[in-house]
């Protein structure tokens, strides 16, 4: 087909995001820079095959697809930031921080799963709250059902984002009981033991339905996932 182009008027939203991988290109090299937009907004198209497979191989492509993992980080970090602040201004902030994490990845089905369960946890936060990490990921669940019901019938992803959480607001926080005091308020520990329980609620599921599973993606995630979150900070103060 023989396409003109008439006008080119880009968001303000997409010109940004552009000008950010501009200049991500610009101060990292490759594949760095591709690994940088994997890991901070989930752009994989530009990193190279081989980078992907090794990945793959050991159980760590999740950190280059944009999930709730990258917008927990996001939050804690907002939180520390604003923690003598007043309760309406950090849950403005947190609120504000979300939206704009949703216009700038795209709006993807994994991170906006994980954008109804930090609202629900804020919204009850908020008003002085709490809600049972059960009872939260059966309402996201129903809600994104609710949404598109072609999410229960054809959407691994979807099945694969709610074990995961399991693990995280369920699994973990039982495991972590048994712990001592002084590794339960180690970061890298919580980090460490999250990830451990979100493999295990989703290896079972991966193996079924891919006929594959990495013999190392326990190990490996425990070693690299905590450092993500410096990564993330690195590239963007590199971006």
């Amino acid at each position: 087909a023989q396409l003109t182009v008439t006008a080119h008027n880009p968001s303000l939203i997409a010109e940004l995001r552009r000008n950010f991988i501009v200049g991500m290109q610009n101060a990292l090299p490759e594949p760095a820079a591709s690994f940088g937009m994997g890991i901070l907004v989930g752009q994989r198209a530009t990193l190279p095959e081989d980078v992907k497979q090794d990945l793959l191989m050991v159980g760590l492509t999740h950190i280059i697809a944009v999930s709730g993992y990258n917008l927990t980080i996001i939050l804690r970090a907002s939180g520390g930031l604003f923690a003598k602040q007043s309760k309406r201004l950090t849950t403005l902030f947190a609120v504000g921080l979300i939206l704009v994490f949703l216009l700038i990845t795209g709006s993807s089905a994994s991170i906006v799963r994980a954008a109804i369960v930090s609202m629900l946890s804020i919204s009850a936060a908020y008003y002085g709250r709490s809600i049972k990490p059960l009872n939260l990921i059966a309402l996201a669940a129903a809600i994104t059902a609710w949404a598109n019901p072609m999410y229960i019938w054809a959407d691994l992803g979807w099945y694969l984002s709610f074990l995961a959480f399991y693990g995280v607001l369920v699994l973990a926080p039982l495991l972590s009981k048994r712990l001592t005091p002084r590794l339960r308020n180690s970061i890298i520990a919580m980090i460490a033991l999250e990830t451990i329980c979100a493999e295990i609620m989703t290896m079972p599921f991966v193996l079924f339905n891919f006929g594959q599973v990495s013999l190392i993606g326990l190990l490996a995630n425990v070693l690299v996932v905590v450092f993500i979150p410096l990564a993330m900070l690195l590239s963007l103060i590199a971006g």
